[in-house]
Parts: C-alpha cells; sequence; structure tokens
C-alpha cells in the first residue's frame, strides 16, 4: 500500500466553490501511467497534477484528465504551485519539468504568476461552427493553430454572456473538423479589462476557468487597448479572475488559489 499526500483547490479564484477546481498529487517516486489515469478517472475532475521532487525548489510536474495525459495546463499548475508553497514552505519561485518545457512558478501570498508562451491567431471567414454556439453576429473571428480553435470575438460582455450553444452539434463539429474548441470574447465595461468564455470540445461542455486561453486574448486584447497589462473575467457558472501581463513572446498569467480539501490517497 502507499499513502499520497491529495489536495483539492479551486484555481483563479478567492473564494472555495468558484473558479477552476484541480487536484494535486505529491509523490515520491514515478508511478506507471496506468496509475495517474487512473487516479484522474476516480477523482473525474478537468485535471489532476502529478508532483515529483527533483531538488531543491524543483519538481517534476504532469498532468491527467479522466482520459490521458495533457501537454499543459494553467489551473493545475497553479494548484500545485500554492500546494508546495503553503503546505510545504517551497520557496518562490518553483520550477517545474513538464512535458512541454521547464515552467516557473513565481508566489506571493495566494497569488501565483505562470510564464506562458503567446499562441498566435490570425483572421478567419469560416464561421460555420458558430451556428453551433448559438452565434449570429460577431465583430471578428480568428484561428489559433495551437490550440486547434476559434476566438469569436463579440459585441458586448452581454453578448458574450447570452452564447448558449448547442453542446451536442459543437462537439461533433469539433470532432469532424480536429478541433479543441472555441472561446468567445469581448471587452470589459469596467473592472475588467475584457471578459470570455471558453467551450472545450474534449470536456463535454463550457470551462470554468482557462489560463491557456490567455495565451492567444493576452496578444490580441494587448493590441487592440494598447496594454501590456490587464483583468480578465471568465463568464461561466463558476466564474474566475486572471491578471496578465503581456513581454516579449510570452504571458505572465496570475491567478489566486484556494484550499479546500487536504487528505491522503491510499493506493
Amino acid at each position: 500500500m502507499t499513502d499520497i499526500p491529495f489536495f483539492w483547490l479551486d484555481s483563479f479564484t478567492s473564494n472555495p466553490f468558484s473558479g477552476n477546481p484541480a487536484a494535486v498529487c505529491l509523490v515520491e517516486t514515478e508511478l506507471e501511467d496506468s496509475i495517474y489515469l487512473k487516479i484522474a478517472k476516480e477523482l473525474n475532475l478537468s485535471e489532476t497534477a502529478f508532483t515529483q521532487k527533483t531538488g531543491e525548489g524543483k519538481y517534476r510536474l504532469r498532468w491527467f484528465t479522466p482520459s490521458g495525459e495533457a501537454p499543459l495546463c494553467g489551473h493545475a499548475t497553479i494548484a500545485a504551485a500554492y500546494t508546495l508553497y503553503s503546505e510545504y514552505d517551497v520557496k518562490s519561485p518553483i520550477a517545474f519539468q513538464t512535458i512541454s518545457g521547464e515552467m516557473t512558478a513565481e508566489v506571493e501570498g495566494n497569488q501565483v504568476t505562470l510564464n506562458f508562451p503567446q499562441f498566435p491567431l490570425t483572421r478567419s471567414d469560416d464561421d460555420e461552427i458558430a451556428g453551433t454556439l448559438g452565434i449570429q453576429e460577431y465583430e471578428e473571428l480568428h484561428f489559433g493553430d495551437v490550440m486547434r480553435g476559434f476566438l469569436f470575438v463579440l459585441g458586448s460582455r452581454q453578448r458574450v454572456e447570452g452564447v448558449k450553444p448547442d453542446f451536442r452539434a459543437f462537439q461533433e463539429y469539433c470532432q469532424a473538423n480536429s478541433l479543441l474548441g472555441a472561446t468567445v470574447t469581448a471587452q470589459g465595461d469596467g473592472e475588467y479589462d475584457y471578459v470570455c468564455r471558453v467551450f472545450m470540445a474534449g470536456a463535454g461542455g463550457e470551462d470554468p476557468v482557462t489560463g491557456l486561453a490567455q495565451c492567444g486574448l493576452a496578444p490580441y486584447w494587448g493590441k487592440v487597448l494598447g496594454k501590456s497589462m490587464m483583468r480578465c473575467y471568465q463568464l461561466s457558472e463558476r466564474g474566475g479572475e486572471l491578471s496578465v501581463e503581456v513581454v516579449e513572446n510570452g504571458v505572465r498569467i496570475t491567478g489566486a488559489a484556494t484550499m479546500l480539501i487536504k487528505g491522503t490517497l491510499t493506493i
């Protein structure tokens, strides 16, 4: 029998039961991928992060969904960094070695900052997917090749809130066209510079809060608004806040983490 320290957190929020939930498991030695997958399936969250210490302030980090390993994940990385910082007194910055390369996480209080790449967008006129999202009017349409998804720019926050996808049709369209999902966004109207919602083909619907989407959103809105530092609110049912900074060839994404459950997995 093996005991694995286990934590359940909400990321991109300072309030429990909002933001995007993720699990963090601290393993002493590498486990078989089949075990990681079974744990992720059992927890049934969008992402479970597995960390293994490799040196002082250095950790191997892997992310698993209930269906397989993910190449990159923002909210589970925030959860992992905050867990190590708050529960194990690991000093900031924390270096993570992942299948997508080395990542650093800077932690101050319950705020975690990640350094992610920028994902380029290109203008598109292929709006067939709009019907599956219930979008009839939009300001701009872009396609992100890295994320394999569309970005719809709408005219207002209210229009973003009013998007009502036909999820079955959306999933079928994404599967037929090898797409990962779609994002809708609009300029904010006060506290936030912009707002968004993210629909994922593999997640069965709407993602609560998506750090990875900022790799395309932040550079786009930075150019439109003439800003390098911005605040975003993701208008999902759970809701979440992100602060972003566009830097040369990258995006710094900051979000809060809230600890919800602490325990032990016994396998």
